[in-house]
């Protein structure tokens, strides 16, 4: 709150002076120089009102009062001005003021900010009232005269400034914010009671004169008063007035050169720049060098804040706070009081108007016929004398606010004439029920129209009644009996006549109802309340009381008497409305329906029993629900409960409902059974496959019978094994087969569960349970580290790889007696020593810190809920503190030695699986210090490299050494598995772990040829008559040393002996390509399905087609027999080769078969020498080699039988000589010898010329021996020496 500034003289000091009359001489504190004052009737309670006084140019006094809420007293001046107008009536005053106004509504009350009278007719002075909200009346009153102008202003925080000047010659003239605003020259009267001249100077009183001491709207500050009237631009010369309109400045103001004005000669260009605005109607003032002016009402684009301001801008003045823009409305509307919808000349319309305030305001009304009529109240009424549109107009006031509307009416000169005359309906009922005749008559001039309301909802409009005194007729049905409120309404061009007539519909018929006992019955009667109260019911020819309801007539139970029939009558006055027959009965109950058997299969006998409680007059009728006719029984009465007996045959499979229903006249009950001649279910096959995704449905397949005839019917309970509760559904199948179903199921948890099927129907139930695994199972994991030899203090980083299994649990025994876990849904895990990071699903890394020096063995633990499976690593982890290392020992020279040399990734050394592995390291020791031996530590891997190149390494546990003595590896044959292997040696020196070399060694281990074997002797000897039996059971594959034949076929090619040298040097695929297949048969059928594939090389068999042959062929047990008879009998040798199979390698053996019609007699040698003689060497002395056996094993016991046999041997001999001549190498040199030297070796059957053939054949021999290669010096003389020994022995 602003305060006074300056001294201060009391009010009783200056009343004192005044009394005193020193108007000359005023001393002390009166005594003051003209002085601004600063403001205080405030907005709050508690401030100050203040006032300067002059008077003849002189400051007199300064007077303060406190505020009790709006109001303050500065105390009464009866001897000046101040308090006094009439002291100065013929000089006049000068007032002026700044206030402010917060906003309020339009109906709110007057309040005066400021007078001394004036206000009341007893008293004179000048006041200044805030009315309207935003109006303020300023007024001087003295005697009966009066002058009174009002002003609106802004509200809000808006200071305003207003100047009121005065005397008795000049009128009222006030300013606003510095600018003259209007004059106000002659005076209005007003009624004057005696005044008392002077009163209080106040502020806060309500128009009727009371204290306002409630909270404050406005506020009061800086009042001075002259006792002159003055110029309201005399207040605005104070020092900082015009600054308070100073709202910005514009250094390029848009101003046109011919709107400027000078006011360079005012005393005040800010005031007159203002003052020329506000006359020309202008909201803002633009002043530059205190000379331009011009006027805006809009704020340039670039103003600035005013205190920034320069001497060259346009300073941005506000003129003034008026306003005359307001929101309030005034309406006017007419209605019509003719009641119709049109008013006549002469008729009165209402006229109303209102501007929708809670105001006391008078409204004037001007008619466009020339009246007027003035009211505080509407509506008025006004009767126009001419037809056509009349228009009013309205005006009010609010205040100083003029407000304005029209409205319009319509005034119609119509010809109106009168209603019909005479309407007259009648109605008569007709000979059917509830018929009624209507009859209308009508007496008018005019063309009527009439519609009849028949009282029950509907109507009829009828043909137009043109001529005076005309009837219609009308036939009409009511739904029901009762009384009707017939209507005829009746119009013509000019109005509306109406008749009515109460008909009566009547029921002509009697209607009988049954009645369950214990219940009510209504009657429909149509009339209303009043009607259905004055009608009256009679049972039996007895009155009886009754209910009314809404177009009913209700009667109780015990209105009626039981199992009889009751006549009910309803009647009006004389008149029967309706008439019925009602007989109560009681209900029936339900019965009972019973079977000795319910289910059976194939074909059922059932006996149905039905029991019937006590009843009466009621009807039992059975359904077999076998399409046959139902059963039916009257039952007239029943004291006790009756049972009723049906034997029923259901020869078809297939479900029955049986349905027994009592019933009479008034209710029905029914009871069911269902009866069933089923298939049992004999079996129930469950099968589903284990899951691997917590989210994917297990699937449950269920076949019930398999195959054969089904239940069509089967009730399914699968109860999964988690715990939860068994799953029951109903199927049915309409085919003669149960087709198998699926059902999916998702388990919450992974788990191995139990999963029970029962499959039932009403004759039989089976049961299956088996075992589903929800999740993976763990199959394989790895533990690598590429720091295995470290420094104490440092870190171990491990490798862990487990690519299946669900929910997996990493646990790894770091050796030094701790362990570590982690989860895989655990990103990263920490102990004091270690960390563990899952990398992805199936790998992890481990950090670990060992605390003491020594050889630690690591091992690897993955587990979830179905498996564990471990690892170690490969070797061990070496953490030394010896502080030797390869800077002061220098590491081994190592090379790897053997068969293997150089090998790499892509070039890799390779071995035969069968085949052993050995690998040699030489190496030696560069250390300085003293080293007592070298230690030798092996790893193995598999290397994996998939076809994109990407190679990844698994662990071979079973070729691992730690700290070994040796210097070669020898891995066993079969020792590892097809594939490429990294084996990786690293050569430490004893006592210096940390100092070492590591050798790497890529090995392809690669697939072995098979290995084909014929059991038996190079050549093999049938009877033609006997079995031919090839023994290839110990074929193998040397990979393999279990199931040793797997994946092996078997290729058996056959020829003379004599092409089977040609067929020896064939590739498999070349004889493959030459031969005839015969058959083939499969090996071992319950093993290993080995197949055999028997071919012709060259013709060797009887039956070219070899189809006796194969039907003949058995491989049982690895054997290949067959009759000897089918090799052809042109030939007395066979050649067998046989070829091994397996991915592309091959192997090859054979085998010689001799064929033989029996054993070898003298009576074949003569076709067996003619063989030899045709033969190569080799078979040439094996034939002639069995001959001789049959010769000396002969009986030579007679002369007959020596001479027999000499002549034998003689043959054989001659024969031996031509083979000597033909044989090419020292190994046939030998076996031709040899058989000379069997056959001369008893004496006794040789003769001499035998003797003598068998020199010459040694002769041949000798000479033959000496060139050849693979003969020696011994052999030549051997055979020499052979002539002498068939002649000495």
């Amino acid at each position: 709150m602003r305060k006074a500034v300056g001294l201060t003289t009391t009010i009783a000091q200056c009343g004192l002076l005044a009394q005193r009359k020193l108007m000359a001489t005023r001393t002390g504190q009166c005594l003051l120089t003209f002085f601004l004052l600063v403001v205080t009737a405030g907005l709050a309670s508690g401030s100050n009102l203040t006032l300067d006084y002059n008077e003849n140019g002189e400051h007199l006094f300064h007077l303060t009062a406190p505020l009790s809420g709006c109001h303050a007293s500065l105390g009464k001046f009866p001897h000046w001005c101040l308090g006094n107008i009439t002291a100065c009536a013929e000089s006049g005053f000068s007032l002026g003021f700044w206030f402010e106004l917060q906003p309020a509504d339009v109906t709110s009350s007057d309040v005066i900010l400021l007078t001394n009278g004036g206000v009341t007719p007893v008293s004179d002075g000048f006041y200044v009232m805030r009315r309207y909200g935003d109006q303020i009346e300023v007024g001087v009153a003295i005697g009966g005269n009066v002058w009174r102008e009002t002003v609106r202003l802004r509200t809000g925080d808006v200071s305003s400034h207003m100047t009121v000047a005065w005397n008795e010659a000049a009128g009222l003239t006030v300013g606003i914010d510095g600018v003259k605003w209007f004059t106000d020259v002659t005076p209005s009267s007003r009624s004057f009671l005696t005044s008392t001249k002077s009163q209080e100077i106040v502020t806060g009183l309500n128009r009727f004169g009371h204290e306002v001491t409630s909270s404050c709207s406005f506020g009061v500050s800086q009042v001075r008063m002259l006792n002159s009237a003055s110029d309201p631009e005399v207040f605005s010369k104070e020092a900082g007035f015009n600054e308070k309109f100073l709202k910005a400045c514009s250094r390029a103001a848009s101003v046109a050169n011919e709107t400027i004005r000078s006011v360079r000669l005012s005393q005040s260009p800010d005031i007159a720049c203002r003052q020329l605005c506000s006359d020309a109607g202008h909201t803002l003032a633009l002043l530059r060098h205190n000379d331009d002016c011009s006027c805006a009402d809009v704020m340039p684009d670039d103003a600035i804040l005013h205190n920034a301001c320069s001497f060259d801008d346009w300073h941005v003045y506000r003129v003034h706070h008026v306003i005359d823009e307001h929101a309030l409305k005034l309406r006017a509307w007419t209605k019509m009081t003719t009641g119709r919808d049109y008013t006549k000349p002469g008729e009165d319309v209402a006229f109303y108007a209102t501007h929708d305030l809670d105001l006391d305001s008078s409204f004037t009304f001007f008619f466009d016929d020339g009246t007027s009529f003035v009211t505080s109240a509407s509506p008025i009424y006004h009767a126009f004398k001419a037809a056509g549109v009349h228009e009013v107009t309205v005006t009010t006031k609010v205040g100083v606010i003029e407000l304005n509307a029209t409205a319009s009416v319509v005034i119609e000169d119509v010809d109106e004439g009168v209603e019909p005359s005479m309407v007259v309906v009648t109605s008569w009922h007709d000979d059917d029920a509830r018929v009624a005749l209507h009859t209308v008559f009508v007496a008018d001039e005019h063309s009527t129209n009439c519609t009849v309301r028949y009282g029950d909802g509907t109507h009829l409009k009828l043909p137009s009644f043109a001529d005076f005194g005309e009837i219609r007729q009308s036939n009409y049905k009511y739904v029901m009996c009762g009384r009707y409120n017939v209507i005829a309404e009746c119009n013509n061009p000019y109005g509306q006549t109406k008749d009515n007539f109460f008909f009566l519909a009547r029921e002509l018929d009697t209607f009988s109802s049954y009645l369950p006992q214990g219940e009510g019955f209504n009657i429909s009667v149509a009339g209303g309340k009043e009607f259905l109260q004055s009608i009256a019911v009679e049972v039996n020819g007895s009155k009886i009381s009754h209910g009314i309801g809404h177009d009913l007539v209700t009667l109780t139970d015990k209105t009626f008497v039981p199992a009889t029939d009751n006549l009910v009558e309803v009647k009006f006055e004389d008149a029967i409305l309706t008439r019925h027959v009602i007989r109560s009965e009681r209900r029936v109950h339900k019965p009972i329906v019973e079977s000795d058997v319910t289910a059976d299969a194939w074909s059922m006998t059932a006996n149905i029993t039905v029991t019937v409680t006590p009843c009466d007059f009621t009807t039992l009728t059975v359904d077999f629900g076998n399409s046959e006719p139902p059963a039916v029984v009257y039952v007239q009465e029943a004291r006790d409960s009756v049972t009723y007996w049906h034997m029923v045959t259901y020869s078809t499979l297939g479900a029955y409902l049986v349905t027994a229903t009592l019933s009479n006249d008034v209710s029905n009950a029914s009871d069911s059974l269902w009866v069933s001649v089923e298939v049992p279910i004999t079996s129930l096959n469950v099968s589903t496959v284990n899951i691997t995704d917590l989210t994917s449905p297990v699937g449950v397949t269920l076949d019930v019978n398999s195959g054969a005839a089904g239940p069509d019917r089967v009730i399914l309970t699968v109860d999964y094994g988690d715990g939860k509760e068994p799953r029951e559904m109903f199927t049915t199948s309409d085919d003669d087969v149960f087709q198998p179903i699926t059902l999916d199921y998702v388990y919450s948890y992974w788990g191995i569960y139990i999963i029970t099927v029962t499959a039932r129907n009403n004759i039989s139930s089976v049961s299956e349970s088996l075992l589903v695994q929800v999740g993976m199972n763990i199959s394989f994991v790895d533990l690598t580290t590429t720091t295995e030899r470290v420094q104490l203090s440092e870190n171990v980083t491990f490798e862990v790889i487990c690519p299946t299994g669900t929910d997996v649990t990493y646990t790894l025994d770091f050796g030094d007696r701790t362990s570590f876990s982690a989860q895989e849904i655990n990103p990263i895990s920490t102990s004091n020593h270690t960390t563990a990071e899952i990398l992805s699903p199936s790998t992890a890394l481990f950090t670990h810190m060992y605390t003491q020096p020594g050889y630690y063995r690591v091992s690897f633990t993955a587990t979830n809920a179905f498996t564990s499976m471990t690892t170690t690593l490969c070797p061990r982890v070496v953490v030394d503190d010896s502080g030797v290392t390869a800077f002061t020992c220098p590491p081994p020279t190592v090379r790897l030695l053997g068969l293997h040399g150089n090998s790499s990734l892509t070039e890799p050394a390779v071995n035969k699986r069968s085949a052993e592995t050995r690998v040699h390291v030489q190496a030696s020791v560069n250390c300085p210090q003293k080293v007592t031996g070298l230690h030798y530590s092996w790893k193995t891997v598999l290397v994996n490299v998939n076809e994109r190149g990407e190679v990844w390494e698994t662990t071979v546990h079973s070729v691992c050494r730690f700290q070994d003595d040796s210097s070669t590896l020898v891995l066993p044959p079969r020792a590892l598995p097809y594939g490429l292997y990294r084996l990786t040696v690293t050569v430490a020196p004893a006592g210096y772990d940390l100092v070492t070399t590591t050798q790497d060694l890529y090995l392809q281990v690669v697939m072995s040829e098979p290995v084909p074997i014929i059991q038996g002797e190079e050549v093999a000897t049938f009877m033609r008559y006997g079995t031919a039996i090839f023994d290839l059971s110990q074929s193998r594959d040397p990979d393999l040393e279990h199931n040793f034949r797997r994946n092996l076929s078997f290729h058996m090619f056959c020829m003379p002996e004599s092409d089977m040298k040609h067929g020896e040097k064939l590739e498999y695929g070349e004889i493959l390509a030459a031969s005839a297949v015969v058959g083939n048969k499969t090996m071992f059928r319950m093993t290993t399905k080995n197949e055999f594939w028997l071919y012709e090389y060259r013709p060797c068999f009887n039956d070219t087609s070899g189809t006796n042959l194969m039907e003949d062929l058995n491989v049982y047990n690895g054997k290949v027999r067959f009759p000897a008879s089918h090799f052809s009998s042109e030939h007395f040798s066979f050649g067998i080769l046989l070829w091994a199979e397996r991915e592309g390698l091959v192997n090859m053996t054979s085998q010689i078969v001799e064929v033989r019609t029996s054993n070898m007699s003298l009576d074949d040698l003569g076709s067996l020498l003619d063989l030899a003689m045709n033969a190569d060497p080799d078979t040439a002395i094996r034939l002639i080699g069995g001959a001789a056996d049959a010769i000396l094993s002969a009986d030579s016991s007679s002369a007959e039988e020596q001479a027999k046999l000499a002549e034998s041997v003689g043959a054989v001999v001659d024969t031996l000589g031509s083979v000597a001549k033909r044989v090419d190498n020292a190994n046939q040199a030998t076996k031709c010898a040899g058989t000379i030297k069997t056959m001369t070796s008893n004496s006794d059957i040789v003769s001499q010329g035998s003797r003598a053939s068998a020199a010459g054949a040694f002769l041949e021999l000798a000479n033959g021996t000496s060139t050849m290669e693979d003969a020696t010096v011994d052999d030549a003389s051997s055979f020499a020496g052979g002539q002498w020994h068939v002649f000495f022995s």
